[in-house]
């Protein structure tokens, strides 16, 4: 475009190279606008997915909450009371540290 604009000021024909200078113009504008507004269509499109993780943070927290009140809270006696009624007895563990008893070889 711009070889067009020097092309018509070389040739003398200063009406022709004005208007295509004002398209330049015009047409750096647009592409500005349009920068623009992809900016802020992107700060929408964050904006809704970061709702979207608040929502969802919210939900599991009231989940968290609900299961709390009807499980009890394991943080008092009583609540990890109920939580062992409720997994049931725990079976024996042998300790670590107790070695195994070993068998007499044969004769």
């Amino acid at each position: 475009m711009k070889a067009s604009i020097k092309a018509a000021g070389k040739r003398g024909d200063m009406s022709t190279a004005k208007t295509l200078a004002k398209e330049i113009v015009r047409s750096r504008k647009a592409v500005n606008r349009l920068h623009t507004s992809k900016a802020q269509m992107n700060s929408v499109v964050m904006q809704m997915q970061n709702q979207l993780a608040q929502r969802k943070v919210t939900g599991h927290m009231q989940k968290s909450a609900e299961v709390r009140a009807v499980g009890g809270d394991s943080s008092t006696p009583a609540g990890q009371r109920r939580q062992q009624h409720a997994r049931g007895p725990s079976p024996p563990v042998r300790p670590s540290h107790t070695p195994r008893r070993r068998r007499r070889p044969r004769r």
